[in-house]
């Protein structure tokens, strides 16, 4: 799951190079998974999401596409 959630992760730096910092922390209690995602980036710019669904790996994939559209809202400005 560790392996998962990094490799999605570097995918996302990839893409847009100026994050400085990011964390990704999973919670479970009983049937809900919840994953959240915090970058520090460039400028002050910080952009947080998470998600909760009844898989983990959904939850960060979810958690995921969520940054991602932050972070072109970011890049477009």
């Amino acid at each position: 799951m560790r392996d998962h959630a990094e490799k999605k992760i570097q995918q996302l730096i990839f893409d847009y190079p100026k994050v400085i910092d990011a964390k990704v922390l999973l919670d479970v209690e009983k049937d809900r998974h919840k994953a959240e995602i915090i970058l520090h980036c460039a400028n002050h710019i910080v952009i947080e999401a998470d998600s909760t669904t009844a898989n983990m790996y959904s939850s960060i994939d979810e958690t995921i596409h969520k940054v991602a559209r932050q972070m072109r809202k970011q890049k477009t400005k």
